[in-house]
C-alpha cells in the first residue's frame, strides 16, 4: 500500500505536479520580473540624470510601472495555472498524459515496449522530493517523460511494478513459447 492507503497493483493512479515546484516557480517569476523592472527604472533614472532633461515624464513613468505590474500579474497567473494544465494517470499497461485547462487533451501511451525507467532530479528536486521520470523503450529510445512529479521515486517504482515487470514477464513467456515451438 502507498502512503495514501491505495493498493499499488492494478489501479489507476493520478499524478499532479508538486506544489513546492509551484511555489518555487512563483518566487522565481516574481524575482525576475522585479529585477527586470528595477533594471529598467535604474537605467531610466541614470539616463535622466546624465542628460539633464527628463527622458521619461511622470505620466510615461506611471504607464511603464503599470505595464511592469501587468506583466508580473500575467506571468504569475501562467505559473500558477501550469500544474493544473498537465497531469498524468498511471494504469496497468498504459500511461495517460492529460493537458489543458478548459479543453482537455489526452495522449494515451500503451507501454508494452518499456525497457527502463529513469529518475532525474535537480538539487532542488532532491531537497523537495520531485523530479522527472524518463521512460525508455527496450531499444533505449526515449518514449516520453513525466515532468515535475512529486514523490518521484515512489511513482517510478509504481511504474516499474505496474508496467516494466509485467512486460518483462510477458517477454519471457513469449520467448519460452517460441523456444517450445522451435522444438
Amino acid at each position: 500500500m502507498d502512503r495514501d492507503g491505495a493498493a499499488l497493483q492494478n489501479q489507476e493512479v493520478e499524478v499532479r505536479a508538486n506544489s513546492t515546484v509551484l511555489v518555487l516557480r512563483v518566487v522565481l517569476a516574481q524575482f525576475f520580473v522585479g529585477l527586470a523592472g528595477l533594471l529598467i527604472v535604474v537605467t531610466l533614472i541614470t539616463l535622466n540624470e546624465l542628460s539633464g532633461e527628463p527622458i521619461l515624464p511622470g505620466v510615461l513613468f506611471g504607464i511603464l510601472f503599470f505595464v511592469l505590474l501587468l506583466a508580473d500579474i500575467v506571468i504569475t497567473a501562467i505559473v500558477l495555472l501550469e500544474p493544473f494544465r498537465v497531469n498524468y494517470v498511471i494504469r496497468p499497461g498504459e500511461i495517460v498524459i492529460r493537458s489543458g485547462l478548459g479543453n482537455t487533451h489526452e495522449r494515451l501511451y500503451k507501454v508494452d515496449l518499456v525497457g527502463t525507467v529513469e529518475v532525474d532530479q535537480s538539487l532542488l528536486g532532491k531537497i523537495f522530493d520531485y523530479g522527472t521520470i524518463r521512460i525508455y523503450s527496450s531499444s533505449m529510445s526515449e518514449l516520453f517523460s513525466l515532468v515535475d512529479v512529486p514523490r518521484v521515486h515512489y511513482y517510478a517504482n509504481l511504474i516499474e511494478q505496474q508496467i516494466v515487470q509485467p512486460n518483462a514477464m510477458q517477454e519471457k513467456r513469449t520467448e519460452i513459447m517460441s523456444k517450445e515451438r522451435q522444438k
